[in-house]
């Protein structure tokens, strides 16, 4: 349940302003409440939550791309602790074909001694 509170200070056209403002939230779902019921929640904390959201919408341009960049990001750091995997698995390749190629070259070798001989 979405909740909100309003303080109005000044004239009646600030008042007017707060009664437009409560519609607008009322319409989109919320509860207006009196400022007692946030008593217990830490305002530092939350505050800090708001400059945090802003700060990404600033640079991602909204939090629905934030989260798909973020998405993005751990889809690219799931390929790159995947590239360790495949290092590896192309280590043990290269190094097999590695001693394959020496003993066929150590082969050749032999088999020309052997032709030089009966020369």
């Amino acid at each position: 349940m979405k909740k909100v509170a309003f303080y109005t200070l000044g004239c009646k056209v600030n008042q007017y302003e707060t009664d437009s403002m409560k519609a607008i939230f009322e319409k989109d779902g919320f509860i207006g409440v009196d400022f007692d019921e946030f008593e217990g929640l830490d305002i530092e904390e939350i505050l800090d939550r708001i400059e945090s959201l802003n700060a990404l919408i600033k640079r991602y341009g909204s939090i629905e791309e934030c989260l798909e960049i973020l998405k993005k990001r751990k889809s690219e750091l799931a390929h790159y602790e995947n590239i360790e995997f495949q290092k590896s698995d192309l280590v043990a390749k290269f190094t097999k074909l590695s001693n394959e190629l020496k003993s066929s070259s150590e082969a050749i070798t032999k088999e020309r001694f052997k032709a030089i001989k009966e020369l």
